[in-house]
């Protein structure tokens, strides 16, 4: 069942509800440019229909979704404000129960340790894929793998590149998208992830590799804490083999959130 409503810009947010009127919740969210109906994102949706949740996956504003707003606009304040507004309107659903579980790819798995971070007594767990853990991050991963695009990116204001998810599509985003990242960190709020905590990445993730997403991991304070890799692969997934690991990695651990 799809649904919409309209975040604090007045655009469209595009929604899609599974399972509604259960008594578990979940919010699912894309990273950046990503959509609702990506492979990763329906696969732990999947997973968690399973063990009996309601879900919920949206489109953010500014992305390749059916939400308003351009690509070119996007930032990574704009995608967790929407995930904040997407959930304040969902308090007045027949389906909106607390706690409820947030989880996330890149941008979303992001906004989805924010969120808990932001808002600890709501959340009854947290599964977050390859995240962004800062902005500042964000940059030397950039530098570290993508050294010419990078400098050109700061150069002309412009990134171009190609879209794997949607062939045929290119994707624009300016300097100014970058220059917002550094004002996200997730370590400063990091002791408040004392919900149980799984954060999956990928060996060969040029965008959000391993080492740091891992030395943020070891500090969160969660006793039902977890983390694990899927080898051999790069940041956004979407072969069958990819998915299926990542589908028995979420499954193992949706128990520990009880």
């Amino acid at each position: 069942m799809k649904m919409l409503f309209k975040n604090r810009e007045n655009l469209d947010i595009v929604l899609e509800i599974f399972a509604p009127g259960r008594d578990k919740l979940v919010f699912i969210m894309p990273g950046l440019g990503g959509f609702k109906e990506q492979g990763h994102l329906v696969s732990a949706g999947e997973v968690f229909i399973n063990h009996g949740y309601t879900v919920i996956i949206f489109d953010p504003a500014h992305s390749f979704g059916e939400s308003g707003g351009l690509y070119e606009d996007a930032t990574m304040t704009g995608y967790f404000n929407d995930f904040e507004d997407l959930i304040s309107w969902s308090k007045s659903q027949d389906w909106y129960r607390e706690p409820f579980v947030v989880c996330g790819h890149s941008l979303g798995g992001y906004s989805s340790l924010a969120y808990a971070e932001k808002y600890p007594d709501k959340v009854a767990g947290v599964v977050s894929l390859a995240p962004v853990i800062s902005g500042e991050f964000s940059h030397e991963a950039h530098k570290r793998y993508n050294r010419q695009s990078y400098n050109n990116w700061l150069a002309t204001g412009w990134n171009e590149k190609s879209s794997n998810s949607k062939p045929g599509l290119i994707k624009r985003l300016k300097w100014s998208h970058m220059e917002d990242r550094l004002k996200h960190d997730l370590y400063p709020a990091i002791g408040n992830l004392t919900m149980p905590v799984f954060i999956v990445g990928a060996s060969q993730d040029q965008s959000c590799p391993i080492d740091q997403i891992e030395p943020f991991f070891k500090q969160v304070p969660s006793v039902k804490k977890d983390f694990k890799v899927i080898p051999e692969a790069s940041h956004s997934w979407r072969d069958d083999h990819d998915l299926g690991i990542l589908k028995r990695y979420i499954d193992s651990f949706i128990p520990f959130i009880g």
